[in-house]
């Protein structure tokens, strides 16, 4: 006689760890001083997350995923743009893509090159990224 393992045990198995939370941040915030200051940004137990922020003079967008990398440190994947209105009527488009690994509270810059701010082509370099846990 065969003995066999039941297959409803194998597909419980299979969707609990399918289906648990690829990280435990419940927000990232980016602090941009040119773009009128920190914004949260709710991040999915998925770990992917998005936000468009308008202002009066600003257009931001960010998005990403953010995993746990290990214990205590977690992976994120960054795309931020952001577009500022000049007063002459002409805007400009600033990017950043980036990859970093953080700990939870901790600000990273994520700025072109924020050893050097004032460079010239270097509009933001003052932009900080946060990663906020869970309560």
């Amino acid at each position: 006689m065969k003995s066999s393992v039941g297959i409803l045990p194998v597909i419980m198995l299979l969707a609990f760890y399918g289906c648990s939370p690829r990280t435990s941040v419940s927000t990232i915030r980016i602090s941009d001083p040119d773009a009128g200051g920190a914004v949260d940004i709710p991040v999915q137990r998925n770990g992917d997350f998005s936000k468009k922020t308008t202002t009066s003079d600003c257009v931001a967008i960010a998005s990403g995923t953010i995993s746990d990398a290990q214990k205590g440190v977690s992976s994120v994947r960054l795309v931020y743009e952001r577009t500022i209105k000049a007063g002459t009527g002409q805007s400009k488009t600033e990017k950043i893509e980036t990859t970093f690994t953080a700990q939870p509270d901790v600000e990273v810059p994520i700025g072109l090159n924020p050893s050097k701010p004032n460079a010239i082509g270097n509009g933001i370099a003052r932009v900080t990224a946060k990663l906020l846990m869970g309560k």
